[in-house]
């Protein structure tokens, strides 16, 4: 029996849930302890809101798909809504410090469903570069001059980034390489295929449509809390994005606290 199966690992999985489930309760309240002690008067428009969660649900079934499309073409036989709850389960593992158990889960659910986790792993990790990748340009073209403004080094950031993510894609999709990084990686088995350009191009405009969406539904959800929003949907784009690679980068398990910080809304995007 894989050590993935067994009954030790499945405890370990269940006291992860719970620790997650902490995490999380304890960042939304002590947010929430903040807004409150801000003064900023809260309003509820449940039409807005909706709206903003319906925007974001849609975005991840977009991602989930991407994901599953780079899986099939590598030979998973991933199909929803399998991939789905893999997809989703696993994804609250970021939550976790050191972002190893994201990755534990997709193996592990994997493998339960009978799909080689090497696939699955594989395929989320070309759908994570092709996010950062995107998130920078969205990034980049929605704040322009001002992401400076955050801090002194984030263009500079921000390019280094952008160098990784096309030079990591040519790493992928070039066989050589792809074969050289899956000996050393002392994976067995033969080399999967490189993803085909068709895939990868889906992938890209999957994540960008996702950074624009996501603005929006920041812009809305401002429009379902706050009385008097006047935050622009190229703002509220920009600033998420940016924020999204602070806390991707930061140590912190799911990007707790750097995203809530260090978006550039605190000087571009007025709420008032």
């Amino acid at each position: 029996m894989s050590w993935l199966r067994s009954r030790w690992f499945t405890a370990v999985q269940v006291v992860a849930t719970v620790a997650i489930i902490y995490v999380v309760a304890r960042n939304i309240a002590n947010d929430w302890d903040e807004v409150r002690r801000s003064g900023v008067p809260l309003v509820f428009r449940p039409g807005w809101i909706l709206l903003s969660l319906c925007i974001v649900w849609a975005m991840w079934l977009g991602l989930i798909e991407g994901w599953r499309r780079i899986a099939v073409g590598w030979g998973a036989p991933l199909h929803w809504p399998m991939a789905g709850r893999i997809w989703m389960l696993a994804s609250f593992g970021k939550y976790i410090p050191g972002k190893v158990y994201a990755i534990a889960s997709m193996v592990s659910l994997s493998e339960r469903a009978g799909i080689s986790g090497k696939f699955t792993v594989g395929s989320a990790v070309v759908m994570q570069v092709l996010s950062v990748g995107a998130g920078v340009a969205v990034a980049a073209i929605m704040l322009g001059a001002s992401v400076n403004e955050a801090h002194p080094l984030a263009t500079t950031g921000m390019i280094i980034l952008g160098v990784i993510t096309v030079a990591t894609m040519i790493a992928v999709a070039h066989p050589r390489v792809s074969d050289r990084l899956w000996r050393a990686a002392r994976v067995a088995g033969p080399t999967p295929e490189p993803p085909s350009i068709g895939l990868l191009a889906f992938g890209i405009v999957i994540n960008v449509l996702t950074w624009l969406a996501y603005g929006l539904a920041l812009v809305w959800l401002a429009k379902g809390i706050l009385p008097d929003a006047s935050l622009q949907w190229r703002q509220a784009t920009g600033a998420f994005a940016f924020a999204y690679l602070v806390g991707y980068l930061g140590p912190a398990p799911g990007g707790l606290g750097a995203r809530d910080v260090d978006g550039p809304t605190r000087s571009r995007a007025r709420l008032e």
